[in-house]
């Protein structure tokens, strides 16, 4: 299954409904995972059990959904005699194929809905953004005011001036970092 940019962004905002259709539970040492990171399923438990369905972002549950394939391909390919019924060894075959493991792929995944792009934002916008939540702070009027959680730079505490007109003392360094 050919995954162009094209495609990834024609994709980036599906949903998929993902379900785990073997007899076995699909276990993050499977490959039950994201980027290194583990699936979970109902309750937190790492993986998904056999028979479980879960909703997932396009591009996870298409991920997870080869490797399931694969695990199911592999695990069918241990239960293949290794001998005919005369006892000569069975020809070596390749344990699957490309069109075998997209078709499985696609077996376990059902396209359900696509969510709405969200609008850009400038960085001049998201800018003023920040600008508003500093004042913000400052008109709170607390003694020492904490810089924002999302807030990834090096934090200066903001003290408050008289008369409730906040004046800032030190610089408040901003980060690049999103």
């Amino acid at each position: 299954m050919e995954n162009s940019a094209d495609q990834n962004r024609a994709n980036d905002y599906k949903v998929v409904s993902f379900h785990n259709s073997e007899s076995f539970d699909f276990t993050h040492e499977m490959g039950c995972m994201y980027d290194g990171r583990p699936i979970t399923g109902q309750e937190g438990a790492l993986g998904i059990a056999a028979g479980e369905t879960k909703m997932l972002p396009y591009h996870v549950g298409f991920q997870i959904a080869k490797n399931l394939a694969k695990q199911a391909l592999i695990s069918r390919a241990n239960s293949r005699p290794l001998k005919d019924e005369l006892g000569n060894p069975m020809p070596l075959q390749a344990i699957w194929d490309d069109v075998a493991l997209e078709n499985l792929q696609r077996s376990y995944i059902t396209e359900m809905y696509s969510e709405d792009r969200p609008a850009a934002q400038s960085q001049t916008d998201i800018l003023f953004e920040r600008i508003a939540k500093l004042e913000a702070l400052v008109k709170a009027g607390d003694d020492k005011v904490q810089a924002p959680s999302d807030y990834h730079g090096t934090a200066v505490p903001l003290v408050a001036g008289a008369a409730g007109v906040g004046t800032i003392v030190g610089e408040l360094i901003m980060s690049d970092d999103p």
